[in-house]
């Protein structure tokens, strides 16, 4: 089980509105990383997900720098430039994780359980994460499938900052 603190940025909801997130998660002692993440806008389930870690705190604008370098859409970098200018933080919510990898002939699976208390309300929320980390998109989709049904979870796509804003 592992604390992690996690604080989201925006401007003025310019990432919210585009169905972004920037992060910045602590994992005091071990690593410091910023995630950026955007919600297909196809409608499809999957996720742009870029990250830059490092062991010691660094600056944001390092890893915004990072980060657009490896962006691959257009619209996505110059939204996060526009942002950068005028970053405040708009979230920090305090968790535990706990993570397991599962493997499998073809398939590679992380499960995650995040225990999240947002700072402002305390109130707590938790998820279990299934992400595919490699091979058959089918295969992993059957899997998480069968999860929903057999352990009667309730799948979600909402980020965990939409989930936080929401306990106020």
């Amino acid at each position: 089980e592992f604390n992690r603190l996690h604080i989201y940025f925006d401007s003025n909801s310019q990432l919210l509105n585009a169905r972004s997130r920037l992060r910045c998660v602590i994992a005091h002692g071990e690593w410091y990383r910023y995630d950026f993440k955007a919600d297909d806008r196809s409608g499809g389930n999957e996720t742009t997900e870029i990250s830059v870690k490092r062991p010691l705190p660094f600056p944001i604008e390092e890893a915004i720098g990072e980060i657009i370098a490896q962006l691959h859409l257009n619209d996505l970098r110059d939204e996060l430039r526009e942002v950068a200018k005028s970053l405040s933080v708009v979230s920090a919510i305090s968790g535990q994780h706990q993570k397991a990898v599962l493997n499998s002939p073809g398939l590679t699976v992380e499960l995650s359980w995040d225990e999240m208390t947002p700072l402002l309300s305390g109130q707590s929320f938790s998820e279990v994460e299934v992400e595919l980390v490699d091979g058959n998109k089918t295969d992993f989709d059957a899997i998480v499938d069968r999860m929903e049904k057999s352990l009667d979870l309730k799948r979600e796509h909402r980020s965990k900052l939409d989930r936080a804003m929401e306990k106020g």
